[in-house]
């Protein structure tokens, strides 16, 4: 269901099975190496969306328990970011950026602590009543880069573009 490449090498990934009732699914965390080495470890929360900050922090949005900071080899909570709901996730340096419906939330990936609101993103993100909310399986309608100076980039079906945070 999820795959994140880590900067430091390696990755991890969320694996979704069927079970023998249609209304539950096993959820495994399966964390690699950069030779290939896999390590799977069953999941106690359904976690659906990972992504790597730059210094090699993971973080998992689950679907009932906002997001989380999870230990890269076993998948399990370390800390928790936001208990609120998202609809996607993305990293700015050290801050989580959760896309809710019509506002993106900034939190500190250390501390927890939410951070001021960045008034031009969210106009940037949310112009003409824009939502993230996933409405397939195929793909996400936001995907997020940066690089090393911490400038955002996002790429939208409107285009490609970059953003200093608490900037342009």
């Amino acid at each position: 269901a999820a795959v994140q490449l880590s900067p430091k090498g390696g990755g991890a990934a969320i694996l979704l099975e069927e079970t023998d009732d249609p209304s539950q699914m096993n959820y495994t965390f399966l964390s690699f190496d950069a030779s290939g080495n896999a390590q799977a470890t069953p999941l106690e929360n359904e976690f659906w969306l990972l992504e790597f900050t730059p210094g090699g922090e993971l973080l998992g949005m689950s679907y009932n328990n906002g997001v989380s900071c999870l230990d890269t080899a076993t998948g399990a909570v370390t800390r928790e970011i936001s208990s609120g709901s998202a609809d996607m996730i993305g990293v700015c340096g050290e801050e989580a950026l959760l896309l809710t419906e019509g506002e993106v939330q900034r939190y500190d990936i250390a501390t927890g602590e939410p951070l001021s609101r960045d008034d031009v993103l969210n106009e940037a993100l949310y112009a003409d009543g824009t939502s993230y909310m996933m409405m397939s399986s195929s793909g996400y309608q936001i995907v997020f880069a940066q690089d090393e100076e911490n400038r955002l980039y996002y790429c939208t079906n409107k285009g490609i573009f970059s953003h200093m945070m608490d900037g342009s």
